[in-house]
């Protein structure tokens, strides 16, 4: 089901037999022909890494009783993780290749249906995919103690075509403490945004929890 929390109205997605297999979905949007389309692909396992391989690709466009359809243009071999964003028409997904050390992004053009494999530096982490000033970026961030400051390393994508990101660190001065923690969020140009009104709650000391949202948009058109 994708469910749009502007408007509170749901649209339930054509059933198929997926044999067993874990399946994963992601949404994405075409700004050029306003077309939602959700991606689902399922996981073969295989022995490579104990990573399962995407089988059976297919597609759905939202709307007008329109049904999966298989996807003709096959990636290469890999194994769908969790993270993904949609960013100006198109879909980008975490993808793992045999072992954890071959971390990548592959991107999907919600429009034209295509596949492309972008490499990830190897100094960076696959810990949050968000927007920043409207490209891909990679979030990775470590604190530590209990008046701290916290590091985000930010790799910002420039090139998908010849793999070229670009490094960019956040200094954010935090404090934790057993019974409350401090959240904020980084906008899109990479200002911090302290989040007032959080209620306390009890954390481990060695807790930490950091999140990155990307530019919430209400969209009304969608359903």
């Amino acid at each position: 089901m994708v469910y749009n929390p502007s408007t509170r109205r749901s649209v339930t997605l054509p059933q198929f037999d997926s044999h067993g297999l874990d399946m994963y979905h992601f949404l994405g949007y075409d700004p050029i022909n306003e077309d939602y389309k959700v991606l689902c692909m399922m996981k073969r396992m295989t022995n490579l890494g104990g990573y399962g391989l995407a089988k059976d690709l297919r597609v759905l466009t939202l709307g007008n009783g329109n049904s999966w359809r298989m996807i003709q243009d096959c990636p290469p071999p890999h194994s769908p993780e969790s993270l993904d964003i949609c960013i100006n028409g198109v879909l980008y997904y975490e993808a793992v290749f045999e072992t954890d050390e071959h971390q990548a992004v592959m991107s999907f053009d919600v429009r034209s249906e295509k596949f492309d494999l972008i490499k990830v530096p190897e100094s960076a982490t696959l810990t949050k995919l968000t927007s920043y000033e409207g490209k891909l970026a990679v979030m990775n961030s470590t604190t530590a103690g209990i008046s701290c400051t916290c590091r985000i390393d930010l790799w910002v994508l420039v090139d998908a075509a010849k793999h070229e990101w670009c490094n960019k660190v956040f200094a954010l001065d935090l404090w934790i403490t057993e019974c409350c923690y401090q959240a904020f969020c980084l906008t899109d140009s990479g200002e911090k945004v302290y989040i007032e009104g959080i209620t306390e709650r009890t954390l481990p000391l060695r807790s930490n929890i950091i999140s990155i949202f990307s530019g919430q948009v209400e969209n009304l058109m969608f359903l």
